[in-house]
Order: C-alpha cells, then sequence, then structure tokens
C-alpha cells in the first residue's frame, strides 16, 4: 500500500512520484542557485544556502535526543545563520512516513527558529522524525534541512 501525500491545499495524492513533491521546491532552487554558481565570478553575487544550527550543532548530522513521555521538548535552532545575511523562515515538521509514532503531534511555534512538543504517550519506545526547514529570501529562494530524531520511551 502506498502512503498518502497531503499537498498544500489539502489534496491528497498517492503514488510513487507523490513522495518527493513536498521537496520540489527546494531541490528546483538548489539546482538553479547551481547554474549561478558556475557563472558568478565572485562569492557574493550568487545566493547560498543557509546553515540550520540545531541545538548549538553545525554540522550535518542527525540530531538525536531520548525523552519520556509527557515531557515538554524544546527545539532549538536560534544559531542558524545564512552566509549572504539573508532573512530566513522556519517551519518545523514532523517527517511521519520515517518515524514509527504514527499519531499527531502538535509542534507549537513550528515557524520560528524556537518551537517545542510535547512527548507523546507511549506503551513501547516510539520514534519522531522532526524536520527543521530553513529557507532564505535570496534569489532563487534556498533551503536548509536539519533532522531531529526523537525517541519517546517509558522508563
Amino acid at each position: 500500500m502506498r502512503n498518502p501525500i497531503v499537498a498544500e491545499k489539502s489534496m491528497e495524492y498517492t503514488s510513487a512520484q507523490a513522495t518527493i513533491w513536498r521537496w520540489r521546491e527546494a531541490y528546483q532552487h538548489d539546482f538553479a542557485a547551481h547554474m549561478d554558481w558556475c557563472i558568478a565570478d565572485t562569492f557574493e553575487k550568487a545566493n547560498h544556502n543557509s546553515v540550520a544550527v540545531v541545538y548549538a550543532d553545525a554540522g550535518k548530522a542527525v540530531a538525536k535526543i531520548r525523552v519520556e513521555p509527557g515531557i515538554r521538548v524544546s527545539l532549538n535552532a536560534e544559531e542558524t545563520y545564512d552566509p549572504d545575511g539573508d532573512q530566513l523562515t522556519y517551519r518545523w515538521f514532523v517527517y511521519k512516513e520515517a518515524g514509527t509514532y504514527k499519531g499527531s503531534v502538535d509542534i507549537e511555534n513550528k515557524a520560528s527558529a524556537r518551537a517545542y512538543l510535547i512527548a507523546p504517550e507511549v506503551k513501547d519506545p516510539e520514534s519522531l522524525h522532526l524536520i527543521l526547514e530553513v529557507k532564505d529570501n535570496g534569489q532563487p529562494s534556498l533551503y536548509s534541512y536539519r533532522r531531529v530524531i526523537i525517541t519517546v520511551e517509558d522508563k
């Protein structure tokens, strides 16, 4: 069975191609930026991806944390920056296809660098995969991503 993908207008699509639709603008703009880098004679004449910094870590590795059910989990990307000085927008979302927890999770302040959620009640250990999406306002606008895996387990 294929997983349904919900598009922005709350329409549901089910297909092998639908799984990449949410990333379409990001990868197309990234390709366009790479073309700009080929012809720009200086660094400043092209846009560059922001650096998504999660929990003071600017690396590319997945951030992993373990929590108990009912705990407030802080999500911190305040040190994220853009090498071109572009304005940034943030979006935290649950990547349900990757995690084992299939229930609903509300992320408070999901459009800011500092967000939080309450870890769900679980019987067995479950994982929540969260994605931080950072978009700059350069031309073309570029995206950066970081994944946070939260393992929820009762002690």
